[in-house]
C-alpha cells in the first residue's frame, strides 16, 4: 500500500520520540514567530498626555515620525511664522444628544532658555462626536512673529461639554505634540526651531 519511503516517513512521524517532543517544538516555533513579528518595523508614534480632568471620552493625537502632528512654516528670511497642527481624534463620552459636544484648541509655547511658557492660544473648534465616531475637526494653523532666540512647540487641548457648544465644560485633556515636520526634512522630535540655516 505505501512505498518503503512513505512507510518510513509514517513510522518516524508516529514515533513516541516525535510525539513526546511535539509540544516543545510547537512552543519553540511559536516563540520564534512571535519574536519575529514583534521585531518588525513599526513607526515610532507619540502622544504624550500632559493632564486630564473631569469626564472625558477616548482621544489621541495623530502624531508619529511618519505622520508628524505639526508642520513648521518659515518666511522668506527662514524665520518661523506659522505652525499647522493636525486635528486630534476625539470621541464623545456618551451618545446622549446633550453630551456629544467636543472641542479642541492649540496652545503655542516657546522656550528661550528658561523653560516652556505659553505665548498664544487659538479659539476653540467645536464638533459633535459619538462614542463610536470621532468628531469631524479640521487642522488649525497659528501664525505669529517668532522670537529668533527661542524654540516653539504646541499642546493640544481637548474638551467635552454638556448642553451644547461651550455651555457646560465637564472634561479636559491636554496632550503634547512630539513630532514636527520642517521644509524639505523628515519629521523631527520636540519642537519647531525659530529659524532655519
Amino acid at each position: 500500500m505505501f512505498s518503503p519511503f512513505m512507510a518510513r516517513a509514517y513510522q518516524s512521524a508516529a514515533s513516541p520520540v516525535w510525539r513526546k517532543n511535539f509540544p516543545l517544538c510547537s512552543m519553540v516555533a511559536f516563540a520564534i514567530i512571535t519574536t519575529a513579528l514583534l521585531m518588525t518595523a513599526v513607526p515610532a508614534s507619540a502622544d504624550t498626555p500632559v493632564s486630564h480632568s473631569g469626564l472625558v471620552g477616548r482621544h489621541y493625537l495623530a502624531d508619529s515620525k511618519e505622520y508628524a502632528g505639526a508642520r513648521c512654516f518659515y518666511n522668506g528670511d527662514n524665520n518661523l511664522d506659522r505652525i499647522r497642527v493636525q486635528d486630534p481624534i476625539v470621541f464623545s463620552r456618551s451618545n446622549d444628544p446633550d453630551r456629544r459636544q467636543v472641542g479642541w484648541r492649540v496652545v503655542v509655547q516657546k522656550n528661550s532658555g528658561h523653560g516652556w511658557a505659553t505665548v498664544d492660544k487659538t479659539a476653540w473648534q467645536f464638533a459633535e462626536a459619538r462614542t463610536t465616531r470621532a468628531a469631524d475637526f479640521s487642522p488649525i494653523s497659528v501664525s505669529f512673529t517668532a522670537d529668533t532666540n527661542a524654540d516653539y512647540r504646541v499642546l493640544v487641548r481637548m474638551g467635552w461639554w454638556t448642553g451644547g457648544e461651550a455651555i457646560n465644560p465637564v472634561g479636559l485633556a491636554v496632550h503634547r505634540v512630539d513630532w514636527y515636520r520642517y521644509p524639505m526634512a523628515d519629521a523631527n522630535p520636540g519642537f519647531c526651531p525659530s529659524f532655519l540655516f
